[in-house]
């Protein structure tokens, strides 16, 4: 009982804190990384953070409109809406 009570505990908390609706993190990282490298060049300190944080935003914004089980049935149609935030969060 109290392992189940501890569990919905820490459930919840993650649900309030934004955490219920993630992506496996090898997918979330596998998207961050072409995201953020996808041109493979060289590129400044400041510009790579820039990217970074256009990204992380994206994501977020991607994740909350497009779950998980959507993803995994059309990784395409992902991709319109995670390009949809990227360009409303720079």
């Amino acid at each position: 009982m109290i392992l189940l009570t501890y569990v919905g505990v820490h459930t919840l908390n993650d649900e309030v804190k934004g955490y219920g609706d993630r992506y496996p993190i090898a997918v979330e990282y596998a998207l961050l990384d072409s995201c953020i490298n996808g041109s493979k060049n060289s590129i400044s300190q400041s510009r790579y953070l820039s990217k970074r944080d256009v990204c992380l935003c994206a994501l977020k914004g991607a994740q909350e409109d497009y779950p998980y089980s959507d993803y995994k049935d059309d990784a395409k149609g992902f991709v319109s809406i995670f390009r949809r935030y990227a360009n409303s969060c720079r």
